[in-house]
């Protein structure tokens, strides 16, 4: 197998190689016969870095809101709204995202902010007409703690009964914003920016150091077929576009891209100086074109058996990596990493299944190992048929955890009581222990739980068939 690994990637350096080569060879070709890149190239360019950046704010725009909606619905289940325990979900979050805090607006114009109590909205904030939105992201605003500090709110409504009772956003710090998003258009020399249509005021600005407005750019000079007029109103009217205007900071030509996205009126927009748009790019014709065409092919030829090779190797490695080879169940890497996903998967409570098959090492004393595997894979097998193939793991040598998410004890007992049935059938025994917790779990003391029941079954079953399990000895 090691020697297949080592062949294989033998193979794709050899074909690196080649590509490389072929590259190199074709570059030197081309490159005495470079001329300008016409500007539809730089528009192109431009245009495909805006659509990146564009589907990069709405993925994580998107991502956020289910985020605060899973936060949410953990919030709707505790007893009420302004409970420690909610204030502790607030005070809780850390993010990884493009929200840097969460905060929950209540009825009354009251606020649960982190690590403070309760204080009014002041003027900032109206939870009436917050709550009229629904879920919304509002413009460019202030903090409520700093008024100097320019935020985004992405709120999501809290709804019980048909009615709002509060609203939960979370706050997007414009002066962090650029840090979010990986710009990498012409060796990430392209300045980037989002703009709110509903009234020109800039979100995020990378050119100048303070966020203005799209009207800020009046009496700049135009290039020859652009106008500024009608820059502004495409970004009013939500329309694809460019222009070309002179800097007042370099003095030189700006080339313009612009683009609206799916998040309310927002317009994304990437420019770049001219001296750099066409610094490398000075000729061009019909023999570069077909040269270039040759490299992506080339290129687009290598990628794509790259990726369907490494794709079936990290299938192979992934499959390896969280599956147990005797019984085909998820391993213990996958139990550990998957654990705490559980909780944020239940609406009422979650059981842990924790079960051990009783005589493993008699079986394989006096019949093999061969014996003891059968054994074990009728175990896994029967207890993933009740449990599902993605809840139940193979945590020890003959140790196994399931787990059961908003089922009732009589429905546990009842697959308990038909698994055990299924395993007397094969003259097999297994000791079961479980343990029930309502929302919020504790995952340790519910698996310990379980696991110390477990122990007990498993004594009750030596003690009632000692003589029997001696005869097997």
């Amino acid at each position: 197998m090691k020697k297949g690994i080592i062949d294989q990637n033998n193979k794709k350096i050899f074909i690196t190689i080649l590509v490389m080569l072929a590259l190199m060879g074709l570059s030197g070709v081309m490159s005495w016969n470079i001329s300008h890149m016409a500007e539809e190239r730089c528009w192109d360019t431009l245009g495909q870095s805006v659509g990146q950046v564009a589907d990069e704010i709405e993925i994580q725009v998107n991502n956020d809101q289910e985020l605060l909606e899973s936060i949410a619905d953990i919030i709707l289940q505790q007893d009420t709204i302004d409970s420690p325990e909610v204030q502790n979900i607030i005070d809780g979050f850390r993010p990884n995202t493009m929200t840097s805090h969460i905060a929950l607006l209540l009825p009354g114009d009251k606020l649960m902010l982190p690590n403070e109590p309760i204080r009014e909205a002041g003027s900032v904030l109206s939870f009436e007409e917050e709550a009229a939105l629904g879920r919304h992201i509002s413009g460019r605003s202030v903090d409520v703690r700093d008024e100097s500090r320019l935020i985004l709110r992405n709120f999501v409504p809290l709804i019980k009964n048909v009615e709002t009772v509060a609203m939960l956003y979370g706050v997007v710090d414009l002066s962090t914003l650029p840090e979010k998003f990986e710009n990498t258009a012409y060796e990430g020399q392209a300045a980037a920016y989002i703009i709110d249509g509903e009234n020109g005021e800039f979100i995020m600005d990378t050119w100048h150091k303070s966020l203005g407005k799209v009207a800020d750019f009046a009496g700049r000079e135009a290039a020859k077929g652009y106008s500024y007029e009608q820059m502004q109103q495409d970004v009013f009217d939500g329309n694809e576009g460019y222009c070309v205007f002179k800097s007042k900071s370099i003095g030189e030509y700006l080339y313009y891209y612009y683009q609206p996205t799916a998040i309310n009126k927002w317009q994304v927009a990437l420019s770049v100086p001219e001296s750099f748009a066409f610094r490398d790019v000075k000729r061009t014709n019909l023999l570069l074109i077909g040269f270039m065409a040759i490299e992506v092919l080339l290129l687009a030829g290598y990628l794509f058996w790259m990726l369907q090779t490494t794709k079936k190797e990290l299938y192979e490695k992934q499959k390896l990596a969280e599956t147990d080879v005797l019984t085909g169940l998820l391993n213990r890497n996958s139990y550990e990493n998957n654990l705490e996903t559980y909780p944020a998967k239940c609406k009422n409570n979650l059981t842990c299944i924790y079960a051990d098959a009783n005589g493993l090492h008699e079986l394989n004393n006096t019949k093999g190992h061969a014996a003891g595997d059968k054994m074990l894979q009728t175990v896994a097998h029967t207890m993933q048929n009740y449990f599902g193939v993605t809840n139940t793991y193979r945590v020890g040598g003959d140790e196994f955890v399931a787990f059961a998410k908003d089922e009732s004890p009589d429905r546990i007992q009842n697959k308990i009581n038909e698994i055990n049935d299924c395993l007397a059938r094969h003259d097999y025994h297994a000791s079961i222990g479980t343990c029930r917790q309502e929302m919020p779990i504790d995952m340790n003391q519910m698996i310990k739980q379980a696991e110390e029941h477990m122990y007990k079954e498993k004594s009750r079953y030596y003690e009632q068939k000692g003589i029997d399990r001696r005869r097997r000895l």
